[in-house]
């Protein structure tokens, strides 16, 4: 099998410039391989290899893995500080970049296609992972070398890569009896977090036709079909160990969005609904009276809008320069992203009905309080920035049109905007429901829960939709409802763009003074409920981490309703804007039309 996955992984790396010149007439190919390799490598290290690697190396891969994955980012930033004849010498060190990378591919090859791990289940899923990913490799190759060095230096480049990989597989093939299980599994943590930077970084022409999204979308399904395929394969497999990575990753994934499918329908409706049906908030109405009605309206008019925490930064920023008073302002800064309909739903079925009432309690007391008191201490700020961002306007005209327009909001702007981070926040869920049963959190001092989950949603960019299954997780894990309330409400108020932004438009001391804030408040209110409300259930076991298989009709046909919204959302973006909203990645570089991304660029 290591022969044939290495001649499988040259071949791949030759396919790259193929499909550039196809793509000169024809886009689609190249699209369709895209979003291929995009998901099927996304997924295979995240519900395969790094659990294995986790099972083998410890808590380790985790530092490991984002060094894979961030170290090649800060490198390539670090070039860009040269100009001139300095390209040239910051593209002979990249190409040298893919060599060495070539011989860590190979190695990867030798040492996990007929390695220690396959005895475990995991080298088909790392081996077709680091076959899928030389793709984007040699697109980027021959991008980077064909219109400045020609063909042949951009062959001259991919034969080198290749022999690289010979290289690399020759020496691993004689490190393999020698090299131990915690060893390869650190190795195969940096390794995978080295495949997530190239297939999410994958370069893009800066000419030619214009990228067709649904073709990526198409591939995207491939792709994710691969992985499915790979998952039911591996439980079969004669030791049974995969089953419980990938099968059992599966299987929670699709227990979770039958259990939350129906409210979630029901969230994007009402969403939409309320959109158009209530009135709109003018600004003038919103800076009568004093900080505290200032506050009550912002909140009022944070309500109706279908958006995350991504989407609620351009608004912040236009309303901001248009003159809205910081109380309002910074009410709906946090209220927007936390009362979301489909987060509180999402409360109501994966956790219980009392904390979705504190949820929301907890979060309106946080929006009023952190727009009150900055009012106070740091006054009306001037906005510096232009307003060209606007809140969307409710529809109008008669009532069927409006309900029509809204409908398109709450079943398309909401869905693009909350789909990847729903997607993303219950795989993290399955992900770690197996893991109840370690009883980690058990290993924390009860006075540090509340505060520990407060501070790490601080920095971290999530949506409440998505934060609310692993909230789940969290109680069933022996967390105090504190504790995930706590995280609940910094994850999606607070993150590093959201303090960038603060510090262009207000300074620095605003930016600081609402991080600390929010944390203080999102402490002692986690503090209160865990006083309230000692306990609460959810639907993820927290005896075994295992999640009940929801039966009946009306599951799997609002699964149904659900996951064709999720496909038109894909299809309309394409895959790479689909996970922009999580990740930052590159589209095409003359043509980015999504506001979050443009903004991270522009003033992060």
């Amino acid at each position: 099998m290591a022969i044939f996955a290495l001649a499988l992984s040259i071949l791949a790396l030759f396919l790259g410039p193929l499909l550039v010149v196809i793509s000169r007439r024809r886009r689609w190919p190249l699209d369709l391989a895209d979003g291929f390799v995009l998901v099927s490598v996304v997924a295979l290290v995240l519900i395969e290899v790094l659990p294995l690697c986790f099972e083998a190396a410890g808590a380790i891969i985790i530092p490991l893995a984002l060094v894979g994955l961030l170290l090649p980012t800060v490198m390539e930033r670090l070039r860009l500080h040269g100009a001139g004849k300095a390209h040239n010498l910051a593209l002979y060190f990249g190409i040298l970049g893919l060599c060495i990378h070539g011989v860590i591919d190979g190695a990867g090859l030798s040492l996990f296609s007929d390695g220690g791990q396959d005895a475990q289940g995991g080298g088909l899923s790392l081996t077709l992972a680091i076959t899928l990913h030389r793709l984007p490799e040699g697109l980027a190759i021959w991008w980077l070398l064909r219109p400045t060095h020609g063909r042949r230096g951009a062959f001259t480049a991919l034969i080198a890569t290749a022999l690289a990989t010979l290289i690399g597989f020759g020496a691993g093939s004689q490190l393999a009896p020698v090299v131990d299980a915690s060893l390869l599994g650190s190795f195969g943590a940096l390794l995978a977090g080295a495949l997530l930077h190239v297939v999410m970084h994958g370069p893009t022409p800066a000419s030619g036709p214009k990228r067709d999204s649904r073709m990526g979308a198409l591939g995207a399904l491939l792709g994710a079909l691969l992985v499915y395929v790979v998952g039911s394969v591996s439980q079969f497999h004669p030791d049974g160990l995969e089953q419980s990575h990938s099968g059992g990753i599966l299987d929670g994934f699709l227990a979770l969005s039958l259990e939350s499918a129906p409210y979630l329908l029901l969230a994007y409706v009402v969403a939409g609904f309320v959109h158009a049906l209530l009135p709109k908030a003018t600004i003038d109405w919103i800076s009568r009276g004093r900080s505290p009605i200032q506050a009550i309206k912002g909140l009022a008019f944070a309500l109706p809008l279908p958006i995350c925490s991504c989407g609620i930064l351009p608004i912040y920023r236009g309303l901001v320069g248009r003159g809205v008073p910081l109380a309002a302002a910074m009410t709906l800064l946090v209220a927007a992203p936390e009362l979301g309909f489909d987060a509180v739903f999402l409360s109501v079925t994966l956790l219980d009905g009392p904390f979705a009432i504190a949820r929301v309690v907890a979060a309106t007391l946080l929006a009023l309080l952190v727009g009150i008191v900055l009012a106070r201490w740091c006054g009306r700020t001037p906005g510096v920035v232009s307003a060209g961002d606007a809140p969307p306007e409710a529809p109008e005209g008669p009532l069927l049109s409006r309900l029509t327009a809204g409908l398109r909001v709450g079943l398309g702007e909401m869905v693009d905007a909350t789909a990847p981070w729903i997607l993303v926040g219950l795989l993290i869920a399955a992900f770690a429901a197996p893991l109840v049963e370690k009883d980690w959190i058990g290993l924390l001092p009860p006075w540090s829960e509340v505060p520990f989950f407060a501070l790490l949603g601080l920095p971290v960019y999530v949506c409440a939709s998505g934060a609310t299954p692993l909230a789940a997780v969290l109680v069933a894990a022996g967390a105090s409802p504190g504790a995930a309330l706590a995280f609940l409400l910094t994850g999606p108020a607070t993150n590093v763009t959201t303090f960038g932004v603060l510090t262009s438009i207000h300074g620095r001391r605003t930016a600081v003074l609402f991080a600390l804030l929010v944390g203080a408040t999102a402490i002692l209110l986690g503090i209160a409920v865990n006083i309230f409300l000692p306990t609460a259930s959810t639907v993820i076991g927290a005896e075994d981490g295992h999640i009940d298989m929801p039966t009946g009709t009306l599951a799997w046909t609002c699964l149904g309703g659900l996951g064709l919204l999720f496909l038109l959302s894909l299809a309309r973006q394409g895959p790479r804007v689909f996970l922009r909203h999580l990740f930052s990645l590159p589209d095409d570089p003359e043509h980015c039309d999504d506001p979050c991304h443009s903004d991270s660029h522009s003033h992060g």
